[in-house]
This record gives structure tokens, C-alpha cells and sequence, in this order.
């Protein structure tokens, strides 16, 4: 780092706090006066994805089923408001139709109006992709967002390239306290409740007024711009100067993040720091503990980005015969795991005829935002009804489509046991915070 450089940024304090995000942080509050900067510049609020489950589902085919018949539906709806209208009633029934109410005519032939025209919607299937809808669970989703047919481009793009890692960090839930999980790509709005997207790297912030990822945003653009870091220039200069450490780098401050995030210390002693807005976290005195901080920072996440390459911890599994009529893929079928007789948590019934036992209670101490990780992953894998629209969400097909076997959710179970495990175990050996 240039010497002038380092002399004009000014040395953290030994007990100092920096913001996750935003500009700067006036610190006089806790007696430093000083000027920390946010550690990441731009944030990523995630894809919508709309509650009705017609935009989202485990199977691609499925989904493209419910989003033709809804935007069919929805086209419908407009037309009809349009023609059944008084001229003089006909502006304000255009306007509640097209407000995206109803549920889900491909182009009509009748010739209509300019006005209505733009906003007749098409299907387009390019605009399917991958997405992490929960922890441990990935979807396929619709981008609904650019459906109008005024939208920038109409070309099918591929969003499968789309894989920067992102902390997903949620302080705003009352009861689910602090949550910093690890994605990798795209995800979803409601990924983690109410949480925001920390990215390591990611696209520009577009200036368009819809709410939707920047990383998808840039992927439907006609001229994709550089990916850029999310971590500020000035950020990692005075973390550089704080440790007289011209060699860390925005990968070791994102992992940093990521480590202390999970800090049993931080959550305790720097809870009202991590619940603040902008939230912000301490920053640890020595070179050592930050670099402790922010290998465990990378272990984590690599541990849980990479979760389906998890070993699928030894389970006593108790199966019944296969009945003559069933198929290999309806022996493993799951509606809904639940937990043994009485609650107990050490077994979990995964159908009528498998049952997993020996699950070791400790695995139940990695919580993810209110809920243990394995309680994720046994929820993630079933057959959900939307109760308002009938759509079915099966992660049976996705099991059969993706992933080409139909045991995967009970081993998605294994491994995520191994991952609560394996994560409890760095969190422990973090250092101590002061």
C-alpha cells in the first residue's frame, strides 16, 4: 500500500466497529471519534418471487405449465376488463386488471388499442434459471419482473454462469435473532426472511425502478458490464493500515465477515451493534485473530455453498420391503419427514416405509435463522399445496429431473447433519472476542 496512502488513513482503535454496509460510520458514539467506511458498497436485494408458486418449483417442467397458464390467465383478465368496460370506466378497469392480482391467450389477434398492447404478457423461455429459494434448497424460477413485452430484451439468456457468493445477512427478525448464511448465484428475495445479499463481487447497480437482482438485471442487458467488488477501496485501506498489512486483500474481508458473523461472542456481546442500521461488527485488535476469523470465514463457506458435497453422516436406516407395485422412485418418494414418536429428534420418519435413526442431538445447535439446519432440509423436501392456488411444489421431481436419484432428500438430510457437525466445530475454535 502507498505510504502516503496509509498515513492519511486513520488506525482503528483497539475495541472499533465497522459497518456492514453503507458509506460511513460516525464512531464518536462509542468514544473513538473516527470515521469507519462500510465494508460493502452495494448490496444485492435478490430475484422477487411472487408467493402464489406459480414462478417457482422444483421441476422446470411443472413451472413452465403453471407460468403459461398464468400468464394466459392474467392476459384473459385484462382483455375482458378492456372490452366489457364503459369507455368511460374502461382506464380504471385496465388499471386494477393489470395489477397483477389475479392469478394466470398467449398473443391475441384482435386488433386492440397501443396502450393495451404493451401490456399484454408472453412467455418466454429463456427466462427460467436457477435459484436458491431457502438454505439447502435451490428452485427453478421465472424472472416475472421483465415480462412486459416493452421490457429492454426479449432474447432468452442463460443465467447458469451467474455464480458469485453472496452473505445472506438478516438482522431484522425478533425472533430468529442474527443470520449470516453463504449462497453462491442467484436467490430470491425472502431467501433468509427480510435479509440482504452481501456480495463479493457483483454487477452494477442498474437505475431501473423494478426490484430485482443487479447480477439478472445485467444478464438481460444488451452490453453485460464487469462484475465489480462489493467490498470498498476504502474499506480494505484501513484494514490494511489496522494491521500494518498491505497483503490482505477484499477476499480475506469477506471471509473476516463471514467468520465473525458466526462468532458465539458476537452474537452475544455486539448484539446491539449487529441489530443497529446500518449493522455493524467489531473489528478484532491482532493480525492473528483476523486472520483466524476470516479462514474460518472460508471454511464455513465453502462448507456450506458446497453442501450436497458433504459426506451423508452414517444413520441407522430401517427399510421395509419394497411392495411389487411401486417403482424404485415411489419407494423413495417423501410427502413430509417428521420426527419420531413423541418428538423425538433422533429419528425421523421419512415415509411408510424407511425410518432413519441416530441422529446426534448436537447437530440440532446449528440454527439458521430460528431453525436448525436439519429441520431446513427435512422441510425443503416434501410435497407443498399452495392452499390459495392448488399448485403443487414437489422436490420429488426435482430429486428424479436434477439430480437423478430419488434417495436424495434423505441423503440431503445426511449431509446437512455433517454440515451442522463440521460447522459447530469451527465456530467453537473461533478466537475469543474482546
Amino acid at each position: 500500500m502507498n505510504k502516503q496512502l496509509a498515513k492519511d488513513v486513520p488506525v482503528l482503535a483497539r475495541t472499533t466497529y465497522i459497518n456492514l454496509h453503507g458509506q460511513e460510520d460516525d464512531s464518536s458514539e462509542v468514544g473513538l471519534g473516527i470515521h469507519a467506511p462500510g465494508l460493502f458498497g452495494l448490496q444485492e436485494p435478490g430475484v422477487p418471487a411472487r408467493g402464489d408458486s406459480a414462478y417457482l418449483n422444483a421441476s422446470q417442467t411443472e413451472l413452465r405449465k403453471n407460468v403459461r397458464h398464468a400468464i394466459q390467465h392474467q392476459n384473459q383478465t385484462l382483455l375482458d376488463a378492456h372490452y366489457s368496460a364503459t369507455p368511460r370506466k374502461r382506464s380504471r378497469a385496465l388499471a386494477v386488471a393489470d395489477g397483477g392480482k389475479q392469478p394466470i391467450v398467449e398473443e391475441p389477434t384482435a386488433a386492440i388499442s397501443r396502450r393495451l398492447t404493451l401490456k399484454i404478457r408472453k412467455f418466454y423461455a429463456g427466462r427460467i434459471f436457477l435459484a436458491n429459494s431457502r438454505p439447502f434448497s435451490k428452485s427453478w424460477i421465472y424472472d416475472e419482473s421483465l415480462l412486459l413485452r416493452n421490457s429492454a430484451q426479449s432474447v432468452p439468456i442463460d443465467l447458469s454462469h451467474t455464480q458469485g457468493l453472496a452473505i445472506c445477512f438478516d438482522n431484522r427478525s425478533d425472533k430468529a435473532g442474527v443470520t449470516a448464511f453463504m449462497v453462491s448465484g442467484v436467490s430470491v428475495c425472502s431467501f433468509l426472511g427480510r435479509g440482504r445479499l452481501l456480495p463479493l463481487k457483483t454487477y452494477p447497480s442498474s437505475s431501473s425502478k423494478t426490484c430485482r437482482s443487479s447480477a439478472v438485471h445485467a444478464a438481460y442487458s444488451s452490453a453485460q458490464p464487469a462484475m465489480v467488488d462489493g467490498i470498498t477501496d476504502l474499506a480494505l485501506e484501513h484494514f490494511q493500515a489496522q494491521y500494518e498489512c498491505p497483503d490482505i486483500n477484499k477476499e480475506d474481508l469477506f471471509y473476516y465477515v463471514y467468520g465473525v458473523l458466526h462468532s458465539e461472542d458476537c452474537r452475544s456481546m455486539y448484539m446491539k451493534d449487529l441489530r443497529r442500521d446500518p449493522p455493524r461488527i467489531p473489528v478484532v485488535q491482532g493480525l492473528a485473530d483476523f486472520k483466524a476469523f476470516s479462514e474460518a470465514g472460508r471454511r464455513l463457506a465453502d462448507l456450506h455453498v458446497n453442501y450436497d458435497a458433504a459426506a451423508e453422516y452414517p444413520l441407522r436406516i430401517d427399510m421395509r420391503d419394497c411392495p411389487p407395485h411401486l417403482s424404485h422412485a415411489d419407494y423413495w418418494r417423501v410427502e413430509q419427514m417428521a420426527f419420531g414418536a413423541r418428538g423425538n429428534r433422533t429419528k425421523i420418519i421419512y415415509n411408510e416405509w424407511i425410518s432413519v435413526s441416530g441422529i446426534p442431538l448436537e447437530a440440532y445447535d446449528y440454527v439458521i435463522n430460528g431453525r436448525p439446519a436439519i429441520l431446513w432440509a427435512m422441510e425443503s423436501q416434501g410435497i407443498k399445496i399452495h392452499a390459495a392456488s392448488g399448485l403443487s411444489n414437489d422436490a420429488n421431481r426435482w430429486a428424479n429431473e436434477v439430480v437423478g436419484d430419488p434417495a436424495y432428500p434423505l441423503k440431503l438430510v445426511q449431509r446437512v447433519i455433517t454440515l451442522a457437525l463440521e460447522t459447530r466445530k469451527i465456530v467453537r475454535a473461533l478466537p475469543f472476542l474482546e
